[in-house]
Formats: structure tokens, sequence, C-alpha cells
């Protein structure tokens, strides 16, 4: 009796899993259809606007978000298509590639890798990026990738915000200057990362993976960073006599 209340009147833990993961990968198909018919009208208004007299460049876009950067894959492609139709630089749909959520740390995902598959194929000569960070989230990470796999291969890599164009050997020096003010920051970065945990670990605060024989339990009023309720460690009256 109380396994038929489970299934038909109370979904299991795995059953509300298993709906949530479904709801979760439906929302991530129709996003990414929504984004995909934005990149189409914006690369046809592209087609309208760029002289057709044969002499334009076959150019290509990259754009990323993480988790902080929603909704800006039209935006980095439109910044993008607007330099693209004022330098005679033609952008086909199919050359435009992307990763939605995807945080830039990871060397392989889908988008980039299309790319990938664009260059050895030679299907572009100019490569546009809103800025090093859409690429790679660290500019030595990107100036590795642009130098070894783009421009060895004859082919010209432009990000708009940083002012960085691999065609002029001036401009390119910026991409290494940015890797090493990236590499600089970096190790700053991770210092107050540090510190700020140890603050939280004496205060008594959940600052990552719970101890066996502890739970969080929220703390009234007071939210992370990512808007979910902050925790404080406790000891866990189910488990913690398994560690006693």
């Amino acid at each position: 009796m109380a396994t038929a209340v489970g299934l038909s009147g109370n979904p299991s833990p795995r059953r509300r899993r298993r709906a949530t993961d479904n709801s979760s990968s439906t929302d991530k198909v129709l996003r990414d259809q929504q984004v995909r018919g934005e990149v189409q009208h914006l690369v046809e208004e592209h087609h309208r606007a760029i002289k057709d007299d044969g002499r334009a460049v076959a150019g290509s876009i990259y754009a990323r978000f993480s988790t902080d950067h929603q909704h800006s894959i039209a935006d980095q492609v439109r910044a993008c298509l607007e330099w693209a139709s004022r330098n005679n630089v033609r952008v086909p749909f199919e050359n435009v590639f992307f990763d939605m959520g995807v945080r830039g740390r990871k060397s392989q995902r889908p988008g980039l890798d299309a790319l990938r598959a664009a260059i050895n194929e030679n299907r572009f000569d100019t490569l546009i990026v809103l800025s090093t960070s859409r690429l790679f989230r660290k500019a030595y990470e990107a100036l590795s990738f642009v130098q070894e796999e783009i421009v060895e291969q004859g082919k010209r890599v432009l990000f708009l915000s940083n002012a960085i164009d691999t065609a002029d050997p001036n401009r390119i020096v910026n991409l290494h200057i940015q890797a090493m003010m990236d590499e600089q920051q970096s190790v700053a970065h991770a210092g107050h990362v540090v510190e700020g945990h140890k603050g939280l670990f004496d205060a008594g605060i959940v600052t990552g993976t719970i101890t066996f024989g502890y739970k969080g339990e929220p703390i009234h009023g007071q939210m992370t960073k990512k808007g979910r309720p902050r925790q404080r460690l406790i000891v866990d009256p189910e488990t913690s006599h398994y560690v006693k």
C-alpha cells in the first residue's frame, strides 16, 4: 500500500528528478531554437546590408555566454555582424558558432568544436569574436588557440572589445599584454577567494561540499551571490550517529 501511494500520490524522488531533468532539457531546446532564430534574422539583415560585388571575404563568428550572461548571444553576434558589414566580410548563417551556458575554462564545447571543424575545412578567412573572454576565460588560452589553430592556418582573427587584430602586428601585442594581465589577476583573485572562504568557515557558514554527519540550515534573510539561501553548518541528527 505504501508503495502504491508513493507511485500515485507522491512521485518518488527518482521520478521527480526525472521530470525536472526532462523539463530542463525541453527548456534548453526551446532556448536554443529561439537563439538560432534571432541569429538567423541578424544574418539575413547583414546580407542585405553588405555589398554583393563578389569581393567580400568569407567570415565566421563565435559567441559564448556563461551562467552570468544568460541572453547575450544575439547581442554578441549583432556587434560582430555590424563590424563585418562595414568591412566587407560576409558571414553565412552556418559560420556562426555559439555555446550557451558553458564556462570558458572548458576546451571541449559543441560550438567551439564546430568552429574547429570549420577551420579544418577552410570555410572562412576571418574570425570575429567580441572579446577574448568569449573564446576562452583566460587571454593566454585564447592566445594559444588563436596562434596554433587559426593564425598558422593563414586566417585572421579580430577581438572587437580588446582592439586586437592578428592582421596588424602592432595590435596583436595587445593580446600578449592581456594574457599577462589575466594571469596576474587570476593569482590575486584566488587569494581573495581563499581568504573569503576562511572567514565564512570561521563563522560556521557552508562554503562547499558538506561533510557526512553535517547538513546546511538556511539562514533567514541571507542569500548567496547565486541567489540561493545562505546556510549555516549544523550537525545532522539522522547521520551524525554513524560518525559518533
